[in-house]
C-alpha cells in the first residue's frame, strides 16, 4: 500500500463507523415534582420521562424549542435535546406547586 492512499482509507473506514448514540437519563415525575428537579446533559443525549404518580405534562417555558408531552399518568416518553442552552420545563398542571425542570444542554 502506498502512503498516500493511507489518508484516503482511513477516511473510508472513519465514515464507515456509526456515530455514537448519547447516553439517556431518566427523569421520574411523581405527586407535585420532577425527580431530579435539574439535569444537565451533552447535546444529543435524550430524557427519558417516567411517569411515576399523579396526573403531568411536560411544556417549555424557556429556552431552545422543545416538543411537549401531552398529560397522562403513566408511562415513559423519550425526547432527544440537540440544541446547546438552558431549557425550563413545567408540569402546567402543578406550575402553582413549583412542578418545574432545569436542562442544561452542555456542547
Amino acid at each position: 500500500m502506498h502512503a498516500r492512499s493511507l489518508p484516503v482509507l482511513v477516511a473510508v473506514l472513519l465514515a464507515a463507523v456509526p456515530a455514537a448514540s448519547g447516553a439517556t437519563r431518566t427523569v421520574r415525575l411523581q405527586s407535585e415534582s420532577f425527580a431530579p428537579r435539574s439535569i444537565t446533559i451533552h447535546r444529543g443525549d435524550a430524557i427519558r420521562f417516567r411517569w411515576v404518580t399523579g396526573f403531568h405534562n411536560v411544556r417549555r417555558v424557556s429556552g431552545p424549542s422543545f416538543s411537549r408531552i401531552s398529560s397522562r399518568d403513566r408511562g415513559t416518553v423519550r425526547r432527544t435535546f440537540t440544541k446547546v442552552g438552558r431549557y425550563r420545563l413545567v408540569c402546567s398542571i402543578h406550575r402553582d406547586l413549583g412542578m418545574f425542570l432545569t436542562v442544561r444542554v452542555k456542547a
